[in-house]
């Protein structure tokens, strides 16, 4: 999550309007890591952590995002893809699960989570607005 943060800053600079959202439990105590690094930042008005939702304000929330970014290293059902393909959102992700065999690509970008992730990613981004 760390990582992504700070790209999410360097994102910042060429989208100035680009919101960030965390949805799901906390784990490992990474979360709470970012929560500390964000209020240092002062990107509480940009980043937000939601932790664990219903399905309903899940639901709720994905209206106000356009990209759902999946960046899981462990993924055997991805329940939270379909939903998010479901509610019309563009899913960047992992290849994990073997997700490049449930999805066609052209519905679905599949990141390799290397030191090119995040170059990709805003590549991605790019092009998909």
């Amino acid at each position: 999550l760390g990582d992504l943060l700070i790209e999410y800053l360097k994102l910042k600079k060429d989208f100035p309007e680009i919101n960030l959202a965390f949805v799901g439990p906390e784990k490992d105590g990474a979360q709470k890591k970012c929560i500390k690094l964000v209020n240092e930042l002062d990107l509480n008005k940009n980043i937000k952590f939601f932790g664990k939702l219903t399905k309903k304000e899940w639901i709720d929330l994905s209206f106000d995002y356009d990209i759902f970014l999946n960046t899981t290293k462990i993924d055997n059902t991805p329940v939270s893809i379909m939903e998010a393909m479901a509610l019309g959102m563009i899913v960047v992700s992992t290849n994990v699960g073997g997700l490049s065999l449930f999805f066609i690509k052209f519905f679905i970008k599949i990141l390799k989570i290397n030191k090119l992730f995040f170059s990709e990613l805003k590549s991605y981004i790019i092009h998909a607005r």
